[in-house]
């Protein structure tokens, strides 16, 4: 009886899963013929329906032809799964050629999603004023973009093109987005031309190119790294999955930053991407719960270069530092030589030669005091140096100075040059 139980068990389990998989089956294949099945418009039509309506949700579509839209005549276009067949191209208004747009052309949006442009995309006209290339929100989900594409100039309070895919050139130069610029997990085969875009906020989580995309460090906002920090990083509860999972995705996109710029030849704005993922380094370290973000001797050699060159951001910061603190403590030495005795002698016999001027002793005595390991101008040889309080006052501490700050811009210009 149990055997005859357990067969029939066996038997009805693979009779369950062998319906499972036919279920399965059938059910891709009918995906597959109703993704494939798309029905096909013209481009004629599309304009003619935008003209009555002034909106149109195309879904399951192929749209065949060369579109030429307006955007003073278009409240919303959407397309889900459709395939433009030819050139897609949006002016601002009919009248653009003749004059200045006489009707609002800021409230068009556009929101196309899992759809594929086999032609030209050209949302600008160079020949429109300024003004008029204004377009509503602007959002492109899982689009691939075949041939070249153009926002060049153009005017929107937030621009998505989120998960797309752009098989050639792409254009967004000079654009002003008034919000969120969205180019998360984008990928770029061929160029793109990002420079001089305006934005006040963008994401770019993900993002892929297969050459440099043309932008500068100083097109991002000044705290864009905070707060993605913010939003991607630190606004999750689990400890284990911003060390693991959230901090290595924003980390990876600085880091795509910092190699674009290294790329491109902009070695001051790579350095500036290195300064910000070093300082979301230390201040995920300085949390009690994520450590390990950073080693010993990175968080060492981090706590000793920030104050002198910015984690290497500014190389050049030692030197300039290092020219200003000479004078000012030859100002001190003879500030306080002319009341206290700051010099004494230092050999019985007569010096070599006596600190006069004061002013321009002093002031060759911190060169020689401020460079270590080298002699410069020999003053200390005259027979004359500081003792007692002024050492301990003055000197010791231009020496622990010029020591840090040499060492800093050896370190940091060798491999800046390097």
């Amino acid at each position: 009886m149990n055997e005859t139980l357990r067969r029939l068990t066996f038997l009805t389990i693979q009779c369950v899963l062998l319906i499972g998989l036919v279920l399965a089956s059938a059910t891709a294949t009918y995906a597959q013929e109703q993704g494939s099945d798309l029905k096909t418009v013209s481009a004629d039509e599309v304009e003619a329906r935008l003209a009555d309506d002034r909106r149109i949700n195309l879904v399951n579509t192929k749209v065949e032809g060369d579109l030429q839209l307006y955007a003073s005549e278009i409240d919303r276009f959407s397309a889900q799964n459709t395939v433009f067949d030819g050139d897609l191209n949006v002016d601002p208004c009919v009248e653009q050629h003749e004059s200045r747009c006489e009707v609002d052309v800021g409230r068009s949006k556009f929101d196309i999603q899992n759809s594929e442009f086999s032609g030209r995309v050209d949302f600008t006209d160079l020949n429109a004023p300024p003004a008029d290339a204004s377009f509503g929100s602007l959002y492109f989900y899982n689009c691939e973009f075949r041939e070249e594409t153009d926002f060049s100039s153009i005017y929107s309070p937030s621009v998505s093109f989120f998960d797309s895919t752009f098989d050639e050139d792409f254009i967004l130069t000079s654009a002003y987005v008034d919000g969120w610029l969205n180019l998360g997990w984008v990928h770029y085969k061929g160029s793109a031309d990002l420079s001089a875009v305006r934005f006040d906020n963008i994401s770019t989580i993900g993002i892929r190119a297969d050459r440099p995309l043309y932008i500068r460090w100083s097109q991002f906002p000044d705290d864009w790294v905070s707060r993605e920090m913010k939003k991607e990083v630190t606004s999750h509860r689990s400890s284990k999955n911003i060390k693991d999972v959230y901090w290595p995705q924003l980390e990876a996109t600085l880091l795509f930053w910092k190699n674009n710029f290294t790329e491109l030849g902009y070695d001051r704005d790579a350095r500036r991407v290195n300064f910000e993922i070093i300082s979301a380094r230390r201040k995920l370290e300085d949390r009690n719960d994520i450590k390990g973000v950073m080693g010993f001797w990175d968080r060492v050699v981090a706590t000793i270069l920030r104050p002198a060159n910015g984690f290497g951001s500014e190389p050049f910061r030692p030197v300039w530092i290092s020219l200003i603190a000479i004078p000012v403590f030859g100002l001190l030495y003879w500030i306080l030589g002319l009341r206290w005795q700051v010099f004494d002698k230092t050999t019985p016999d007569k010096p070599l030669k006596e600190p006069r001027p004061l002013a321009a002793f002093a002031l060759l005595y911190s060169i020689d005091t401020f460079i270590p390991f080298i002699t410069v101008t020999g003053v200390k040889d005259w027979g004359y140096a500081t003792k007692g309080w002024s050492y301990w006052g003055i000197e010791l501490w231009e020496r622990l100075a010029g020591l840090y700050l040499f060492g800093a811009a050896a370190y940091s210009i060798t491999s800046y040059a390097i």
